[in-house]
């Protein structure tokens, strides 16, 4: 059986897809601790006007542990959904394809896999950089002020990566409501709303100081988790309605 299957959300990536793609094999290859994991890394290529398809296409046919899955939806959680959809394994994660996390977020996660039902990473709980610039430092230190006035201190960094079992996310994939950034506000809620243990893990941002060929839109995805922070924090009616999801379908 397949362990986990890692996500990668694509949208008109096709000047790092296939190198990064590779990357990212060749460290879940090579990492000692993924010696007797089995993986695969699904490329959610969502609304993409360029060759990122084609590139998905044909990294599919050249590894046997990558597929491709394509959606005409735009958005972070319309490209996650999609990867959720074809996904085989015990656990999900999903990882930014312009590889700006660190890596080990993978595997420190997999150590804890048996011990808890939803793992987070967190820039805020790592000792010293964050790798964070300043201007996107001070709007991620308002957000998630915000946040904790409606969540509390229950976690410190809801926009970075998640760790969670995979027939959980495929029940309720179909469910699911939102397409771009607030898809992590969702999911968390869901989460909560499913009494999960929940833990953050340190994990941070690397070389962004560096100029990104990403298509990665910073400022859409912070605006989209405002957005959604309004909805499931602030009015409480997307909070309300996946506390009911959830009953509904594990009660």
């Amino acid at each position: 059986m397949i362990e986990i299957s890692l996500i990668c959300p694509v949208y008109n990536e096709e000047e790092i897809l296939e190198k990064n793609t590779e990357q990212l094999l060749a460290y879940l290859e090579n990492h000692p601790s993924m010696h007797s994991v089995r993986f695969e890394i699904i490329l959610g290529i969502n609304g993409s006007t360029d060759k990122s398809e084609l590139i998905g296409k044909k990294l599919s046919e050249k590894y046997s542990n990558i597929k491709y899955v394509v959606t005409k939806k735009k958005g972070f959680g319309a490209g996650i959904r999609a990867g959720i959809e074809v996904s085989r394994g015990k656990f999900i994660s999903f990882f930014p394809i312009d590889l700006d996390l660190d890596l080990k977020f993978i595997t420190k996660a997999l150590e804890l896999r048996n011990s808890y039902d939803f793992i987070m990473g967190s820039k805020y709980e790592h000792k010293g950089k964050t790798g964070v610039n300043s201007t996107r430092f001070l709007f991620s230190l308002g957000f998630h002020a915000l946040f904790r006035i409606f969540y509390g201190n229950l976690v410190k960094d809801v926009g970075n990566l998640k760790f969670f079992k995979g027939n959980w996310a495929r029940t309720i994939n179909p469910h699911f409501k939102e397409n771009g950034f607030a898809w992590q506000l969702e999911i968390l809620s869901l989460a909560l709303a499913s009494n999960f243990t929940i833990i953050e893990i340190p994990n941070y941002l690397i070389n962004y100081s560096k100029p990104r060929s990403s298509k990665v839109n910073i400022i859409k995805d912070a605006l989209d988790l405002f957005y959604g922070l309004i909805l499931y924090g602030l009015i409480g009616t997307r909070m309300r309605q996946s506390i009911k999801r959830i009953k509904k379908l594990f009660h």
